[in-house]
C-alpha cells in the first residue's frame, strides 16, 4: 500500500486533507440575502458591508433560510445561541470572511450553542475559553461545523449530545480540536435524556492534545438507544489522554476509516469499540499508542457482533503486554482480515462459561511487520511511504 506525505498543521487543514463526500449545505448556493458582521460595526446598521452588525448573535437572532452571513476578523466576546432554523435547500451559513478570521472568545459556558435548530453551516472560525463545551450541539439536525478551530475549552471541545433531544445528520469536517479540558469530539447518548444521535460525521479533523479521549462515541449506563450510524474518516489523533481509549465507540453501524492514530495515551489504547454491530473500521494507521493496563491493545472488540476489522496497519503500538487485537467475549461473527501488525497479532479473552468468539479464519493471518518501522513520523505527523 502506497501512503501519499501529508503535513499537518493547525491553520491549513483544508488544503491537507481533502474533502470527501457529497456536497455539503456549504456548497448550496445562497438563496438569501448576505449580511455582514464586524467587531466595529453596530446593530443598528443595515449589516451590509460598509455598515456592518457588530454582533453575530445579532445576526443570529435574524437570519432566514438562505442567507449568508460573513463575518469579518477579529475579536468577539459573546456566547452565540442559534434560534432560526434554515432548510435543505437553503440553509443559513455564517462564514469568515475572505483571507479573515473570526475569533470568538466566549465569556460563558460555549461558544456556539445550536438547540431545537436545523440546516444550519458555520465556517471558518475560531472558538477559545468556554468553561465547558466549544461547541454545543442537541436536539439539532443538519449542522455543518467546518473548517474551525476549537481550543481552550474547560471541558469538550465539540459536543454532540441528547441533553435537549435527539442530534441526527450533523458533520464536524476539517477542524482542528486542542487543548480542550476533556474529549476532542464527544458524541453521546445520555442516560437521563435518551435520543437518537445517528448518522453523524466526524471527518478529516485535526484533534489533538485534549485531556481525555480524541473522539468518543457512546452512551451512558442504561442510555438506549446507542449512537449509531457514526462516520469518523480520515481524522488525525494525537497527543489524547489519558483517559480509557484515543477512540472510545459503542452503538451500531458505525464507519471508522482511514484515521491516524498515533502517540496518545490511554489506559486500552487506541480504538476501543464496546457493545455493537454491524460496524467496519478498517485502513486505520495505529502507533505508538501507550497503554496502563495489561488488557490493552490497538483495537479492542468487546462483546461485538457482525463487524469487520480489515486493512488496519498497527505498528510498534505497545505499552504493558499489549496485543495488535484484542476480542473479549462474545464477540460473534466477526471477520477480522489483511491487517499488518507488528506487535502480537491477535488474542481472545473467554471467561469460563462464556461463548467463544466466532471470527473468520484469516484472523490469525495477519501480516507481521518489524517494531522498528514506523508509519507515521512522530515529530513532523507526515506518514512515511512503503
Amino acid at each position: 500500500m502506497k501512503w501519499k506525505f501529508i503535513l499537518i498543521g493547525t491553520l491549513c487543514l483544508a488544503t491537507v486533507l481533502p474533502l470527501m463526500g457529497s456536497t455539503s449545505a456549504a456548497m448550496a448556493q445562497n438563496a438569501g440575502a448576505t449580511y455582514y458582521v464586524a467587531p466595529d460595526g453596530s446593530n443598528d446598521n443595515p449589516g451590509t458591508i460598509e455598515a456592518p452588525w457588530e454582533s453575530i448573535q445579532y445576526a443570529a437572532d435574524n437570519a432566514s433560510p438562505g442567507d449568508l452571513i460573513f463575518v469579518r476578523g477579529g475579536v468577539y466576546n459573546e456566547i452565540i445561541e442559534f434560534s432560526r432554523s434554515g432548510t435543505s435547500s437553503a440553509p443559513i451559513v455564517f462564514r469568515n470572511y475572505p483571507d479573515e478570521q473570526p475569533l470568538i472568545v466566549s465569556p460563558d459556558w460555549s461558544g456556539f450553542v445550536f438547540v431545537g435548530v436545523e440546516w444550519i453551516v458555520v465556517d471558518g472560525f475560531a472558538l477559545t475559553d468556554m468553561t465547558n463545551d466549544g461547541i454545543f450541539i442537541s436536539d439539532a439536525h443538519n449542522i455543518e461545523v467546518n473548517n474551525c478551530e476549537v481550543y481552550g475549552s474547560g471541558n469538550i471541545g465539540i459536543h454532540i449530545v441528547t441533553y435537549e433531544g435527539p442530534a441526527t445528520n450533523n458533520t464536524v469536517r476539517n477542524c482542528s480540536v486542542y487543548d480542550n479540558g476533556g474529549e476532542g469530539i464527544y458524541l453521546d447518548v445520555k442516560a437521563d435524556s435518551p435520543a437518537v444521535v445517528e448518522d453523524n460525521i466526524v471527518e478529516n479533523n485535526l484533534v489533538f492534545n485534549n485531556a481525555y479521549e480524541g473522539i468518543q462515541n457512546t452512551h451512558e449506563s442504561g442510555a438506549e438507544p446507542k449512537p449509531s450510524g457514526t462516520l469518523i474518516r480520515n481524522n488525525y489523533i494525537y497527543n489524547n489522554g489519558p483517559d480509557w481509549a484515543t477512540l472510545d465507540l459503542g452503538g451500531d453501524n458505525l464507519r471508522v476509516i482511514g484515521n491516524v492514530i498515533y502517540d496518545n495515551n490511554a489506559p486500552v489504547g487506541g480504538i476501543y469499540y464496546s457493545g455493537g454491530s454491524g460496524s467496519i473500521i478498517q485502513d486505520n494507521i495505529i502507533q505508538n499508542n501507550q497503554h496502563s493496563w495489561a488488557v490493552g491493545a490497538s483495537i479492542v472488540l468487546d462483546n461485538i457482533s457482525s463487524s469487520v476489522v480489515i486493512d488496519n496497519q498497527i505498528v510498534d503500538d505497545c505499552g504493558n503486554g499489549c496485543d495488535g487485537i484484542i476480542v473479549q467475549s462474545p464477540g460473534l461473527n466477526l471477520d477480522i482480515r489483511n491487517n499488518t501488525i507488528s506487535t502480537d497479532p491477535i488474542s481472545f479473552e473467554v471467561p469460563d462459561g462464556d461463548i467463544e468468539p466466532t471470527v473468520t479464519p484469516q484472523a490469525e493471518e495477519a501480516v507481521i511487520v518489524p517494531d522498528d518501522k514506523p508509519l507515521v513520523d512522530p515529530d513532523t505527523g507526515i506518514l512515511i511511504a512503503d
